[in-house]
This record gives C-alpha cells, structure tokens and sequence, in this order.
C-alpha cells in the first residue's frame, strides 16, 4: 500500500494544470499489475507523473545512511 500511496503523494503532478503544461492528461494514471514466478509474486507499481529525481533519492539515502562508502558513488557514475 505504501508504494500505491508514494506513486499518488510523489509521482503525479500536484495539479492538472501542470500536466496539461506538461502534454499529459489532466487526470492522472496509476497501473497497479501483479504477475507470479514459481517461487515470487512480483508487485508493479506505474504513474503517469513526472517520476523520480535520482539525485534526490541518492541525497536522501546517503543521509540516512543507506549506503555503504562505495554504493552511491558507483550509482552516480552510472548517472543514476
């Protein structure tokens, strides 16, 4: 449920002007698909916002102290 939320709260434009500024249609568009392995169930969460600041994410992670000394530097050289 977390992820569903996250897509909704972080993912999807604030407003519908900012996506029609954007091209997109004003409401917007979240697939939420499930499909099964032998051994996992695999979750998908997708929206149609304006997706994720790496850089953002690598900051926050580092902060809290997610990484190891060589992850993140390894993450930023592949431009993640």
């Amino acid at each position: 449920m977390h992820f569903v939320r996250n897509s909704m709260d972080h993912g999807i434009e604030e407003t519908k002007e900012e996506r029609i500024a954007a091209g997109k249609d004003s409401q917007g568009e979240l697939i939420l698909s499930a499909s099964h392995t032998s051994s996992e169930v695999i979750i998908t969460v997708q929206d149609d916002g304006y997706g994720m600041d790496p850089e953002k994410l690598l900051d926050k992670a580092e902060e809290k102290e997610f990484f190891t000394s060589l992850v993140p530097n390894t993450a930023k050289s592949f431009g993640l």
